[in-house]
Order: C-alpha cells, then sequence, then structure tokens
C-alpha cells in the first residue's frame, strides 16, 4: 500500500496534474477589451492597468477555460491605449507577488515603450503585494503611490530545483540521461544539481539579481545602487518603512493616485476608465478582480499559484505566491 501511495504521488508530481474548474463567461473566440468608466468627468481619461496576481507568460489551463496570461494582458491594454489621444495618463494598479524573471522584464520593457511613445505620466499604485516582479515592473513609472497596508520590495530572484532521486529509489526506478554536455539538462528533476550545475546556476540568479537592482536605480533615482542593495535582501516591506527607505513616494488612496495622475497630465477633471472582458452587466469598480474575467474559478492550480506550472528550472522574481 505504500508503494502504491509513492507512486501516485510520484505520477502527479511528474505530471504537475491539478484539479481547476472554470465555468467560462465567454466562448472559446478571443475576447475584445472594453472600455469602461469608473468615474466620469471631461473628455480626457485616465486609464487604468491592473496588474494582478503570479506573473506569467503562460495562460491559465482549466478543464473549461481560462484565462490571458498576465504579460498578454498587460500589453493588449497598452495597445489598446496607444492610439487613444484621448488617454492622458495610466494608473499601473499592482497587486502581485511577482512571478517569472523574463516575463516581470517584458511587462517592465512594454510600460517603457508605451511611455516612451506616448509621453504621458505613469503612477504606480500598490494594493494588497507589490512584491519582487510586482515592484520590477512598477519602476517604469513615474510616481508610486503605496496602500498603507500594502507591503511591497522583495527584491531579489531565486530558483526552485526539486528532486526526485530519493522518491525513484524508494520505488526502484532508474533514469538515465544521454547528453551532449555535462550542463544540458540540468533542470531535470531526477537528480540533484552538481557542484558545477550550482555554481552556474548561481551566477544566472545573481546575473538577475543585478538586473534588478538597476532596474530599481533606473526607476527610484532618489537612491543610489549602494542604498539599493542594503535595501535588497529579498524582505517584504510595510507602506511606512517603504518610504522611510525611498522604495516608494507616498502612501495614500487610489483617490491619491488619481489625483496625482491628474495633475502630472494637467487634467485634474479627467475621467477614470479601465479596459476590461468582464460580462457588459457586471458594474466595475477599481477592486474588480481581472483574473475572474473570462469565467469563475472553481478550483486552484497549486503550482499555477505558486508560478511553477511552467517555471520548471527558471528564475524568479517571486515573494509569497497567491
Amino acid at each position: 500500500m505504500h508503494r502504491i501511495t509513492l507512486a501516485l504521488f510520484f505520477s502527479l508530481a511528474l505530471s504537475a496534474c491539478s484539479i481547476n474548474v472554470t465555468m467560462p463567461l465567454f466562448n472559446n473566440a478571443s475576447p475584445v477589451l472594453s472600455e469602461s468608466a469608473l468615474r466620469e468627468g471631461s473628455s480626457s481619461k485616465i486609464l487604468v492597468i491592473p496588474l494582478e496576481g503570479t506573473i506569467s507568460s503562460h495562460d491559465s489551463r482549466s478543464l473549461l477555460g481560462g484565462s490571458p496570461n498576465t504579460v498578454d494582458g498587460v500589453v493588449r491594454r497598452l495597445n489598446k491605449a496607444r492610439d487613444d489621444s484621448s488617454i492622458v495618463a495610466v494608473i499601473l494598479k499592482v497587486n502581485s507577488p511577482g512571478g517569472a524573471v523574463a516575463a516581470t522584464d517584458s511587462i517592465y520593457s512594454e510600460l517603457l515603450r508605451f511611455k516612451r511613445e506616448r509621453g504621458i505620466p505613469m503612477i504606480a499604485y500598490f494594493q494588497d503585494v507589490a512584491a519582487s516582479g510586482g515592484y520590477y515592473a512598477a519602476m517604469a513609472c513615474d510616481h508610486v503611490i503605496a496602500q498603507r497596508t500594502n507591503v511591497c520590495g522583495s527584491i531579489g530572484v531565486f530558483f526552485v530545483h526539486v528532486s526526485v532521486e530519493g522518491l525513484m529509489n524508494d520505488l526502484g526506478v532508474k533514469a538515465q540521461i544521454l547528453r551532449t554536455g555535462p550542463m544540458k539538462g540540468d533542470g531535470l528533476p531526477i537528480a540533484p544539481l552538481n557542484k558545477e550545475q550550482l555554481e552556474y546556476r548561481q551566477s544566472m540568479i545573481d546575473e538577475a539579481f543585478d538586473g534588478f537592482i538597476g532596474v530599481v536605480d533606473a526607476g527610484r533615482t532618489n537612491l543610489d545602487e549602494a542604498s539599493i542593495r542594503k535595501l535588497a535582501d529579498g524582505r517584504v516591506y510595510t507602506a511606512s518603512k517603504a518610504k522611510e527607505n525611498g522604495l516608494i513616494d507616498a502612501i495614500g488612496t487610489f483617490d491619491d493616485a488619481v489625483t496625482k495622475a491628474g495633475q502630472m497630465a494637467g487634467a485634474s477633471d479627467a475621467s477614470v476608465v479601465i479596459y476590461s472582458y468582464v460580462s457588459d452587466d457586471v458594474e466595475r469598480t477599481i477592486y474588480t478582480d481581472t483574473k475572474t474575467e473570462g469565467g469563475i474559478n472553481l478550483g486552484v492550480n497549486l503550482l499555477e499559484r505558486l508560478g511553477l506550472d511552467h517555471a520548471g528550472s527558471h528564475l524568479l522574481y517571486l515573494w509569497s505566491p497567491e
């Protein structure tokens, strides 16, 4: 019985199975973003772009549906706003523990490109969590405001390698790798990393960390690199500590972020809008969870929540997954 239980666990571990049921609210055709007003005002508009959940470039999957990945969701909204001259400012509403390094950097780069092309102010508003990759992406913004109960920071990077070699030995399972070089296949879970592989992975982590430091250095002009490195031990900071250490500009509400965006854009009476896939009969507020726009999620994909369903041997700008 013990061996059967181990075999079942081993099978699930390798297949990364999960039970996750979604009831789609729209068909499988590519959804179209629609604009709705959070606050009515003048013809000038402040666009709110949500950055929510674990950052990944892979769509979430379920038995009956899924939803666009984080990068796709941000880029679609930027593309829609790019040709709308009535958009005078952007608020990036962040509620994310971070995620994959490459996906995080893609969002950051796209935000910078949009800001460069449009030349309009971009404000980051930190809601519950703006940690690691969530904080990294926000460094593209001109001003950062955090809710007073927010935690942010977690400047750092890690890599996860799970070895099931011991479990395989218990099951009497042996695996052989035929490879072209000693580093090929070093992320496979059938064996622990050797010294050379560990050193190589650490060099990748160090390089990604230096990249993170550089992004914060560029975004927080009030801090020098030495100060940032002192803060970058992976911990999160409360809003008050983040303000004290120069990681954010102000503590405030979403209304404060709107006011600041209007002031920077010279349009204090601007309307506040959001692009969403939510059904037309759903009233939208700033707290509407855009992660369920495509359907009602009835289950939890643990690996997806951890950012490891596709991560495998990926580097992660991640704090505590949702």
